[in-house]
């Protein structure tokens, strides 16, 4: 009986890591993508340089990447050595051409688990969201406005950090 309580636990708690693990990068990407407008709007790197680097500065963030509406990279900083997807990225370090297809096609801001990793894309919005003074009390999320999408951020997270969150929690149990 312990045994299986004491497994339960531990599922329960990586589960619990990870879903926590994907709303702060949810949170980060939709920062980085609302602090990033001006910057992708005038395709200038000066301006992306400081919402990329409070971003990398965050814990367990391993690249920021910051793309224009055609998939040409504007700005870009890791970590350390991050292994890129060929599928994704063309020679030059911008988007190909299917990858931008899909992820235009998508339009909201979403993730994607490749292992060890999980990387989460946000649209740049021309216009903010808002909150109607009704949705703060009933928790809807903020109200989109018909804007244009100038570009695209990219957020990557390293999977690690659930491993080291859960081997400190195992510890403060026993």
């Amino acid at each position: 009986i312990s045994f299986s309580f004491t497994a339960f636990y531990v599922h329960h708690q990586y589960r619990s890591l990870t879903d926590t693990l994907i709303k702060n990068g949810k949170l980060l990407a939709g920062i980085l993508a609302h602090n990033s407008r001006i910057g992708v709007f005038s395709e200038n790197e000066a301006l992306l340089k400081d919402p990329v680097e409070g971003i990398i500065i965050q814990e367990g963030v391993l690249e920021v990447s910051i793309f224009n509406s055609e998939g040409v990279l504007l700005n870009r900083q890791e970590r350390h050595g991050v292994n890129r997807d060929s599928k994704l990225f063309n020679k030059d370090g911008g988007l190909s051409k299917k990858a931008l297809e899909k992820i235009k096609a998508n339009k909201l801001p979403f993730y994607i688990d490749g292992g060890g990793i999980l990387e989460f894309w946000s649209p740049v919005i021309s216009d903010s969201g808002y909150f109607k003074e009704e949705s703060l009390l009933f928790e809807q999320g903020p109200v989109r406005k018909r804007g244009r999408i100038m570009g695209f951020v990219r957020i990557t997270l390293d999977k690690e950090i659930l491993s080291s969150q859960q081997i400190e929690r195992i510890r403060d149990l026993g």
